[in-house]
């Protein structure tokens, strides 16, 4: 699994008190499945399962589960956008693999003018 930057995950919420005076929280776990990437600033919400190989788009906030594995998921509420046999298409023109290209090459074709994203 990967986590980027500033995803957070709300595993409790008090807001439960103003509609049950009797209430103070409620709680949920999170569960996220093998080879998930979860993108920067999305917010997961307690009781939430994301199953295999989900990919979870930058800014989303997750509030219910995603139980289909190998899709792409996001928005505010989060929703299945994508597969990953689609993204991986669309996506192959803008991809590189950063690892099989020593970094000073990398600098070397950015100063030559070369686009790391070719949009």
């Amino acid at each position: 699994m990967t986590i980027s930057n500033g995803v957070t995950f709300v595993t409790h919420d008090n807001s439960i008190i103003k509609v049950l005076p009797d209430a103070t929280d409620l709680f949920g776990s999170i569960t996220i499945g093998n080879h998930c990437f979860i993108g920067s600033h999305s917010i997961l919400l307690y009781g939430v399962e994301i199953a295999d190989n989900v990919i979870i788009a930058a800014g989303s906030v997750v509030t219910s589960s995603v139980k289909e594995s190998n899709v792409i998921v996001g928005g505010n509420p989060a929703k299945v956008i994508s597969t990953w046999e689609k993204f991986a298409h669309k996506s192959r023109v803008n991809a590189w693999d950063l690892s099989r290209i020593p970094w000073e090459d990398v600098l070397c074709r950015l100063k030559q003018g070369e686009r790391i994203v070719k949009r």
